[in-house]
């Protein structure tokens, strides 16, 4: 027995290499715990919290961050 492996062009999602949109902070907010977009953000970190545990069994954990954005530099 053979493994036949065999290219299809038909049905394929192309997701472009680079690709970036700057937006308004109200849609920062809508994307918050919004898992579909990864978003990189600009800025000064201005503080780092500690890692602490979270949900019900402490088992994943998170860090707070604070970013200076621009219109905290005015």
């Amino acid at each position: 027995m053979h493994t036949r492996i065999v290219r299809r062009l038909d049905n394929i999602v192309w997701i472009p290499k680079h690709k970036f949109e700057f937006v308004d902070e109200d849609v920062l907010q809508e994307r918050v715990d919004n898992h579909e977009f990864l978003t990189d953000i600009i800025g000064c970190l201005s503080s780092i919290g500690d890692i602490e545990p979270v949900g019900s069994d402490g088992s994943r954990q998170k860090r707070d961050i604070q970013i200076m954005i621009k219109e905290d530099f005015t």
